[in-house]
């Protein structure tokens, strides 16, 4: 249909219209309104259609709770009807004494829990995360590693690899897990919070993934260094790389040694005088303390090498052997 109102003398005149002369077939099974429901604080909603009756029919007796998802049929037609979370709505199907009313309440999962909905229903994915955590695991067993040389020194694989590994993955899991567990986690407002709430949050994270993954790339590094000492050589093999340097190429052996950054010692100490618990941790910071040595070979390659690796003893051994002399900071040692 289509109306002509006057504002000016408000009055409503019909000028087109479609469907009359078609009898029923242009007519709707039922009717829908507006009305003011001070009651109920205008949230109700009225239901019609018989996938809604076989929906009320297996709802327990009054006073009782059920939790479903809001993408389950048919609770998926309210999905629009929550403007925020723990909104609630009253539905009614039915007309006079006939007529059933219940009330809908819209909760994250967290707090649907608490008030006693299963777990499989507020966290449906709960319950394979084994299955996932199995393909990652199994993945990682067959992943092929770096064939370790005959009588080469290595690091030990669960110090130097696989508890990094397993700290780079916390690390770069969180990155990931916290924007879902901040964002509201409601099945109609899932969108995580992470930059729409501010820079705070993007600083707060991103270093986590970023320390996540330099954990992961030492932990390649030391899963697949290597070196290996012969009569004539000594040979380094990492990752990409695979160097050899002859004893009669070694041009000098320099002592190096390492010290925590200026920076970080005095922020330990700064940290231990605000909370003294922290003095055992200021200490070992800025008692740190590492040595070693510098292979020059003829062509200006350099290997460092530190006095805390395994097999450094067999080097510096190698090396005496070879006729060359230690410098005394590394003797000590």
């Amino acid at each position: 249909m289509v109306y002509r109102i006057r504002l000016s003398t408000r009055t409503v005149e019909q000028l087109w219209e479609y469907g009359a002369g078609r009898g029923t077939d242009c007519y709707a099974t039922f009717l829908g309104d507006a009305d003011y429901l001070p009651a109920t604080g205008d949230r109700l909603i009225e239901v019609n259609g018989p996938e809604w009756a076989e929906f009320l029919r297996k709802l327990p007796e009054t006073g009782k709770s059920r939790y479903f998802r809001l993408g389950d049929k048919p609770l998926v037609q309210l999905k629009n009807q929550f403007a925020s979370p723990s909104e609630f709505r009253y539905l009614r199907l039915g007309e006079g004494t006939d007529a059933r009313y219940i009330s809908v309440n819209l909760r994250s999962a967290t707090e649907a829990v608490r008030y006693g909905a299963p777990s499989p229903i507020a966290y449906p994915f709960r319950g394979s995360a084994w299955i996932f955590a199995a393909i990652g695991i199994a993945g990682y067993i067959i992943i092929p590693r770096l064939k370790r040389l005959p009588d080469a020194i290595v690091f030990g694989r669960a110090s130097a690899v696989y508890v990094p590994d397993v700290l780079g993955v916390v690390l770069t899991g969180l990155f990931f897990a916290l924007p879902l567990l901040i964002a509201p986690d409601f099945s109609n407002i899932s969108t995580p919070q992470l930059f729409s709430e501010g820079i705070a949050f993007v600083l707060f994270l991103w270093p986590f993934c970023l320390g996540g993954l330099i954990v992961c790339w030492y932990a390649a590094h030391y899963a697949s260094f290597q070196i290996v000492l012969t009569d004539q050589a000594i040979r380094w093999v990492t990752h990409g790389r695979d160097e050899a340097i002859r004893w009669d190429d070694i041009t000098a052996i320099t002592p190096v040694e390492y010290r925590m950054p200026l920076w970080l010692r005095v922020l330990a100490i700064l940290v231990m005088l605000a909370n003294p618990r922290a003095a055992m941790s200021a200490t070992h910071i800025n008692r740190y303390h590492r040595t070693g040595i510098i292979l020059t070979r003829r062509d200006g390659w350099k290997l460092k090498l530190w006095s805390d690796m395994p097999g450094f003893e067999r080097i510096t051994t190698s090396l005496a052997k070879a006729g060359h002399n230690l410098p005394t900071l590394v003797t000590k040692t």
